[in-house]
């Protein structure tokens, strides 16, 4: 004999950090023996410990794995042992809050619940603004070390906090003597001298005849008299930057060209050499903000409107992929023009424009697919239309009814919940109780009818009795008959029985029957699982020699709907192929 603890949640799951057992033995006469007593002590959990780099910041969310939860104690009931072991748990809780920059709370702190069970590798993501700071903890919980009963116990598991910002893309760090005005702009703007002493157009050109054909070449600045422009041109065919010191000399090991122009007939190039390469947009709605994409040597940002890429590859798109032929493949996950396919182990699935497909590996053909799908309520009775190309698979359940009415048994209600008249064009849902009425009996005081022969050779001439019709709504129903000998003689009997229902043209035949008996033989015969309907029998007598037969009385039950109410319906265009 035993007790044991069950449940996670339940009454039944352990609540206590400890309990004592006292254990007795008892001896065929009832007599017990002295009590024995052992402790079961709970192991506790320890205080979970979350690193930083258990936690990641991305763009708009945070990444967090989960550390693992280990009691104070060994779980061993005997003998007692303080080393720690991992501890099986129930789950884990988040406790994040938004801070601002000096770890001060904005705003509320969340808890999120995560079930162990639907935890995979322990990690958890949690959705988050760009560009916020969050101070995440967590802790561990079972039915013991629990938030609702034991608050006390659980919180001594939650972890120090760990301080996170999620990823916000920021253009790069520019010198402002780079994009600044220096003397030299404002020699420019203002020069000293009146307009009128200027010149107009200045140039600087070279040339030289090689081999025959002119190379000419310069720079020009030039006032563009009708745009009302400076404006300054170059003509090469290739441009170098190199960078100098505060001398003005090419940095030494730094002989190569950051930033060069190279134009051929067959085309242009363009090179660029930097720690840092920015370029920035300013956006058309006055906000001062801007696009801009930064390249350096960490990574590729990106910053616009509808996309966000950080360094890290993570990215945010919001926006169409537009193309006549498109490809995205990984080791699970392949999509293209035809649809998507994810391989799992040992099947995989397609998703295209006709439906989802599941395939077992190395099969064209598949064993599962799915092509439309619909839900609703409805009321009992009602008709869900569909007009699909084929025939659904429906599943019912029950949504409101009226669970127990007392003036039937409760063993006799019988809860319905199904669909019928199934097709492609739609169905019929139905939620109901029903219940199986007590028998009811057809008959009349003596026989409803016999026939008897007297006489050496005597015969019957075929003969026919229709009992009458039962109650709407039978279900089963049960003809009681019998027939006997006339004494001292050889009988003989030939009869048939059949049934219809009130509203059939035709019989249909249950039994037939040609046999030579002695004595008495009272006997029936039973129709079953009957839609719901009116219905009687057909007793034919062919053929008596020294016999008599007749119909004693027919027994029925009929099904009554007492309560219907709303149903739950799922239609699934697809599923196995039969």
């Amino acid at each position: 004999m035993g007790y044991t603890f069950e449940g996670r949640y339940n009454r039944g799951a352990p609540r206590d950090t400890n309990y004592t057992f006292v254990i007795r033995a008892k001896d065929e006469n009832g007599n017990y023996s002295e009590p024995s007593k052992i402790t079961v002590q709970h192991p506790g959990i320890q205080q979970l410990v979350l690193e930083e780099q258990d936690v990641q910041g991305l763009i708009a969310s945070i990444k967090i794995n989960l550390p693992k939860a280990f009691s104070e104690t060994s779980q061993t009931v005997y003998p007692y042992d303080e080393t720690s072991e991992e501890k099986d748990i129930l789950g884990y809780r988040l406790h994040i809050q938004e801070v601002d920059d000096n770890h001060n709370p904005v705003g509320n702190e969340e808890v999120i619940n995560y079930d162990i069970e639907e935890l995979e590798d322990r990690i958890i993501y949690y959705q988050a603004e760009t560009g916020k700071i969050f101070k995440v903890r967590v802790g561990a919980y079972d039915s013991v070390y629990h938030y609702n009963w034991s608050p006390s116990l659980y919180n001594s598991t939650i972890s120090d906090p760990v301080y996170v910002e999620t990823f916000k893309i920021r253009f790069i760090d520019i010198d402002e003597s780079l994009i600044s005005p220096n003397n030299l702009t404002e020699t420019l703007r203002n020069p000293g001298v009146p307009v009128s002493e200027l010149q107009d157009k200045y140039t600087w050109i070279v040339g030289k005849n090689v081999d025959g054909e002119d190379i000419i070449g310069g720079i020009g600045l030039e006032v563009n008299e009708a745009e009302k422009k400076v404006d300054i041109q170059f003509v090469a065919d290739s441009f170098r930057l190199f960078p100098t010191d505060e001398n003005g000399d090419i940095i030494e090991g730094e002989d190569k060209a950051v930033f060069a122009v190279d134009t051929t007939p067959e085309g242009s190039t363009i090179f660029m050499d930097a720690n840092q390469i920015g370029i920035r947009a300013s956006k058309d709605d006055g906000s001062g903000e801007y696009n801009f994409f930064v390249l350096d040597g960490e990574g590729l940002e990106i910053f616009t409107e509808n996309f966000k890429l950080d360094k890290n590859g993570n990215a945010l798109f919001n926006g169409e992929i537009k193309s006549e032929q498109f490809s995205l493949i990984s080791d699970t996950v392949k999509i293209n023009n035809d649809g998507i396919r994810v391989n799992g182990d040992g099947f995989y699935s397609r998703l295209d424009d006709k439906g989802l497909y599941l395939y077992k590996e190395g099969e064209d053909k598949p064993y599962w697919y799915c092509k439309n799908i619909a839900s609703g309520t409805a009321q009992d009775g009602d008709y869900i239309e569909l007009n699909w190309k084929r025939k659904p698979k429906v599943v019912t359940a029950i949504n409101e009814l009226t669970t127990y009415l007392s003036d039937f048994p409760s063993s006799d209600q019988i809860y319905i919940s199904n669909a019928t008249e199934i097709s492609n064009d739609g169905f019929r849902v139905n939620n109901f109780i029903k219940v199986t009425d007590f028998p009811k009996e057809i008959s009349s005081t003596g026989n409803l009818w016999y026939t008897k022969i007297k006489g050496r050779t005597g015969k019957a001439a075929p003969q026919q009795y229709i009992t009458p019709y039962t109650d709407p709504n039978t279900t089963s129903a049960t003809l009681y008959y019998a027939y006997d000998d006339d004494p001292g003689h050889h009988p003989r009997i030939k009869y048939k029985i059949e049934y219809k229902e009130i509203n059939q043209s035709f019989w249909t035949e249950l039994k037939y029957f040609y046999d030579d008996y002695t004595g008495k033989v009272d006997t029936s015969i039973t129709i079953s699982n009957l839609s719901k309907g009116r219905y009687a029998f057909r007793f034919t007598g062919i053929h008596a020699h020294r016999a008599e037969y007749w119909v004693k009385k027919v027994e029925y039950l009929a099904e009554v709907t007492i309560s219907s109410g709303k149903v739950m319906w799922l239609a699934i265009e697809g599923g196995a192929d039969d």
